[in-house]
């Protein structure tokens, strides 16, 4: 395998560990979602939760970015 190559397969690495935490984040982040909004879940629709989801992941993305 040439320094190229490897060079490539440790960008491939590092893009797919880059892919499980957000996945992993994702999931804890969901699982609190659902633990906080518990009591309203079966009135919520979905674009409701979605709006919701959208607005925490926007705000949790702005304040990772202006630490």
């Amino acid at each position: 395998m040439t320094e190229e190559e490897q060079w490539q397969e440790l960008e491939r690495k590092q893009r797919k560990h880059n892919e499980l935490i957000c996945m992993q984040h994702a999931v804890v982040e969901a699982q609190r979602f659902i633990e906080s909004s518990k009591d309203e879940l079966g009135i919520m629709t979905l674009r409701k939760a979605y709006e919701m989801g959208y607005k925490a992941g926007f705000y949790d993305a702005s304040n990772t970015r202006s630490k």
